[in-house]
């Protein structure tokens, strides 16, 4: 029988946090649903781990493939989906237990409308739990620039896809940062963006993120960027203030992952370009500060 929910999990090596993130999805108080685990190549025990589930539990699915980063394993994960809307949970975040119960009562309201639901979301850090402040889809000129400037990020434990719609539009496989935000924007220039105000999803902070400075995610996000106002699609959606905006972050980030390996150099050539590419933000004063100064704050 095909569930309402498929819920698609990529891992690596995340044994010793994986069990919590399996829990929550498997103590919903709405039952139908699968979920679909894509191991992405692991070398722990992430195997065994999952098997303590699936073996009481045939809607918890385990399928290995060779390591080839998490777009690829989501990519995989949507191929064998079976429900009828896909959602995602990335193996260090959580899902609230009345999250996918509220979200298909939601989702119903709506007369099962094919596009993309988010929902609210809070940070886990340090073992405390915190709401992120709701911030209305109206707030922003479009769905696209949403995603590009909201306060929190819309990862993608928040989204809930209609199937349809992934049978053509997946991750690309050439990004592994911000390539939930490369995708839900070419979705969004197609289909609707349905915020549902309900805290269902929670964002683990921990050392491990991808998005930690000592990542570099800036230069990952670079790549996202120009992969998103290259497509023809996409791009009439994006004001020029929302690209300096964007590209002076992304500069501004890198020099400061520069400045953490103290290649000053390179720190201030790309808080230059940060300068550069928003002269007129608010924040130019300040880095012209630091760059005098010869420090990022």
């Amino acid at each position: 029988m095909k569930p309402f929910f498929s819920v698609v999990l990529p891992t690596y090596n995340r044994a010793h946090i994986l069990k919590e993130t399996i829990s929550s999805v498997r103590n919903q108080l709405f039952e139908d649903w699968e979920l679909i685990i894509i191991d992405d190549g692991s070398s722990d025990n992430t195997k065994q781990v999952v098997e303590q589930f699936s073996k009481k539990d045939s809607r918890i699915k385990y399928h290995y493939q060779k390591n080839s980063e998490r777009s690829a394993a989501r990519n995989n994960g949507i191929n064998k989906t079976k429900g009828n809307y896909i959602c995602f949970i990335d193996s260090d975040d959580l899902y609230e237990e009345g999250y996918l119960n509220a979200l298909h009562k939601f989702i119903q309201k709506n007369e099962s409308k094919k596009g993309m639901f988010f929902c609210n979301v809070s940070r886990l850090e340090n073992g405390v739990k915190k709401k992120v402040t709701y911030e209305p889809i109206e707030s922003y000129a479009n769905p696209i620039e949403y995603i590009l400037l909201s306060k929190e990020t819309v990862i993608p434990a928040r989204v809930c896809i209609h199937e349809e719609i992934l049978k053509f539009n997946q991750f690309d496989e050439t990004l592994n940062v911000s390539e939930d935000s490369e995708l839900f924007t070419r979705v969004l220039a197609k289909y609707p963006m349905i915020q549902f105000n309900y805290y269902g999803a929670i964002y683990n902070i921990h050392n491990e993120n991808t998005t930690n400075l000592k990542n570099n995610p800036f230069l990952g996000q670079l790549k996202s960027l120009n992969k998103i106002i290259r497509n023809k699609s996409v791009i009439s959606f994006i004001s020029n203030r929302t690209k300096k905006i964007k590209f002076s972050s992304c500069y501004f980030g890198i020099a400061k992952y520069h400045l953490m390996k103290k290649n000053m150099f390179l720190a201030r050539y790309y808080l230059i370009l940060s300068i550069v590419k928003n002269i007129q933000a608010k924040s130019t004063k300040h880095k012209l500060y630091l760059l005098w100064k010869g420090r990022i704050s």
